[in-house]
């Protein structure tokens, strides 16, 4: 989202450009898995509507529902599914400790995994493709307006551009219940739907210090 051309009286500055991510990848996919499994994840807000899990099934093989040993592996991939988030991930740095470690211990196709973002395959099997895709086209359905004036950004647009000037570039957006802002760092804020939605709590949103939660 940019302004490409200069338009006499036009607000957004030139040079403001935000990527705006709706249903993000790998993100509403743990979402969905951890309905089916029915996992108690309390450090990851409630959705605002639980969505329908259709055909999906628990499996008998895989690791131990009960032990622990599914909550563990979600929140592993949970925080692998933010990697394209970090502030590190922008520009090509050089290998920190640990990737160094990782390059120099593992064969090809565990460093894929390891560096990877998606999910691990496990959570594919036993979900319904459809009802995963029927959600998905409902989060990004929701967000469809008429007019540019209309959006959330334009409708908080002295906040966000307040935001914008501190390193902001990327809005989240999850089906999270209720108010939700996150600034993970000064690049990226997560939003709920609800929050996005209404200009005050949005603007109030976009004031998040960097590093803090507010639900």
């Amino acid at each position: 989202m940019r302004s490409d051309e200069p338009m006499p009286g036009n607000p957004w500055p030139r040079d403001m450009v935000l990527h705006i991510e709706t249903s993000p990848f790998g993100l509403i996919e743990l979402l969905f898995a951890r309905e089916v499994w029915q996992l108690a994840i309390r450090e990851v807000p409630a959705l605002d509507v639980v969505p329908s899990v259709g055909a999906s099934s628990r499996l008998a093989s895989g690791p131990r529902q009960g032990s622990g040993e599914m909550a563990a592996l979600w929140r592993k991939d949970w925080a692998r599914a933010w990697a394209p988030f970090d502030a590190e991930s922008v520009g090509i740095p050089g290998p920190d400790a640990e990737t160094a470690r990782m390059l120099a211990t593992l064969d090809d196709a565990e460093l894929a995994q390891a560096v990877s973002s998606t999910p691990s395959e496990f959570w594919h099997r036993g979900i319904d493709s459809e009802a995963l895709g029927t959600w998905r086209r409902e989060l990004s359905g929701a967000e469809r307006v008429t007019t540019l004036d209309e959006t959330p950004e334009r409708r908080s647009l002295p906040a966000l551009i307040a935001a914008w000037e501190t390193g902001l570039t990327d809005i989240v957006q999850l089906p999270y219940a209720g108010f939700f802002a996150e600034r993970l760092n000064p690049r990226t804020l997560v939003v709920s739907r609800l929050t996005r939605s209404e200009p005050a709590l949005f603007s109030r949103a976009l004031a998040t210090p960097v590093g803090e939660r507010a639900e």
